[in-house]
């Protein structure tokens, strides 16, 4: 894909953001190796729900060292709210 980043990144998503359109739009752009979607949490999802984020941001760390190649980008976590 033209512009396509290769870094690495993981979303978490959680409610109420889960209307929101955005994978289908960063996946032009961003090279996403994960994307949780959460039933709870919200705007202070590391305040409110912080075993369900930091249990996502481990998996995501794992699956790119479970993937054999070197990571030649740093690797990016977003969480999204509203």
């Amino acid at each position: 894909m033209d512009g396509q980043v290769n870094t690495p990144l993981g979303v978490a998503v959680f409610p109420p953001d889960l209307e929101l359109p955005v994978r289908t739009l960063a996946q032009h752009t961003a090279h996403i190796v994960r994307w949780t979607e959460f039933d709870r949490g919200g705007h202070f999802a590391a305040m409110e729900q912080p075993e369900l984020l930091l249990g996502d941001i481990r998996a995501f760390f794992s699956e790119l060292s479970h993937r054999g190649a070197p990571v030649l980008h740093t690797p990016r976590v977003i969480v999204l709210w509203s």
